[in-house]
């Protein structure tokens, strides 16, 4: 059995009350992706920038994730930065790179910002986001 895993694969700044990170490598599908490749075999499907390096990639290297599905694209990785509280539950989102989208079925507030809005979870809103904002077909 292997697994696909679909997502952000991108570059965080962080900031704690312990610390602070400039640039290091981020995003849900590399998380997921390396965490599930102690058990099973991944294919990683996500897009990066043409500034993300081969050191960049480093981490999926002697794991069993399948790359070939990791596109890269004239112009920058997505990068997202944030600070966290003292208590770290609590972080306030400093900067991102990217096209946001939000999904029809989120909160009202998230749809007043200017952003992208597209169809719910239920009408296949992710599906209907990557054709037009991914694939280019808006």
């Amino acid at each position: 059995m292997s697994l696909l895993v679909v997502g952000s694969v991108a570059f965080d700044g962080l900031e704690t009350p312990f610390g602070k990170v400039e640039r290091t490598l981020g995003g849900a599908a590399t998380y997921f992706s390396v965490a599930a490749s102690f058990f099973t075999h991944v294919h990683l499907v996500g897009v990066v920038g043409d500034d993300f390096s081969d050191n960049d990639a480093a981490v999926f290297r002697g794991r069993r994730i399948d790359l070939r599905g990791l596109e890269r694209a004239p112009g920058k990785t997505f990068f997202w930065a944030g600070r966290y509280s003292d208590n770290l539950n609590d972080r306030e989102m400093l900067e991102f790179a990217g096209v946001p989208v939000v999904m029809g079925n989120s909160v009202a507030e998230l749809k007043t910002n200017g952003w992208r809005v597209t169809h719910s979870n239920d009408d296949d809103g992710v599906a209907a986001a990557i054709e037009a904002y991914a694939l280019g077909a808006a």
